[in-house]
């Protein structure tokens, strides 16, 4: 019998095209070789909620939360007082955290696909993985200095840039394990 392994992706990764979405099926798709897997997955629209899952065998079980822009709204201006990137305020929400409380002592443990839903992992004692790709910090300071051409979205992009880099930081001392693509950004995050 195969451990359990929890997945947990903001953004539903089927069909698996483009970016995170094909990272973290073909990492699932290996994965699935040594774990049973089930999936916990945010979807933005009536779309992901309702599209067919592939017969690959890869997750036994797949239960998705919608996910509204009224959520995404309120979360980010949930966390403006405080020092949680903008990143993570996002993707907050309540159905998402209870699903995931009666999920979680049923699976041995449990993959947060990037830091946006890597923040619901801090209460749960269990072996955790964050999968978070590359520094989403390093990322927006990189953007910061293409010069754009908004003054909002510059100073927003700065902003979220310095609450990421600490967050990023901190974050890596909550898990058993911390994947991230390269070493420039595991320099970045470790430093």
């Amino acid at each position: 019998m195969k451990p359990k392994l929890l997945v947990l992706t903001p953004r539903f990764p089927f069909p698996p095209i483009g970016g995170d979405r094909l990272r973290i099926y073909h990492l699932c798709e290996q994965l699935a070789t040594d774990f049973d897997l089930s999936l916990l997955s945010m979807c933005s629209s009536d779309e992901e909620m309702n599209c067919a899952t592939p017969g690959d065998g890869i997750f036994s079980y797949v239960e998705r939360v919608f996910h509204s822009p009224l959520q995404r709204l309120w979360g980010c201006l949930s966390v403006l007082p405080s020092r949680t990137p903008l990143q993570v305020g996002y993707y907050r929400n309540a159905v998402f955290t209870q699903r995931l409380r009666d999920l979680a002592p049923k699976h041995d443990g449990i993959l947060a696909h990037l830091i946006r839903t890597g923040d619901y992992l801090k209460p749960y004692s269990i072996p955790k993985i964050l999968e978070m790709t590359d520094s989403l910090a390093l990322s927006y300071l990189r953007t910061n200095r293409i010069n754009l051409k908004s003054i909002m979205w510059s100073v927003g992009y700065k902003q979220d840039a310095q609450r990421l880099q600490q967050y990023e930081r901190n974050v890596i001392d909550d898990f058993d394990l911390v994947v991230l693509e390269c070493t420039v950004d595991r320099d970045f995050v470790a430093s």
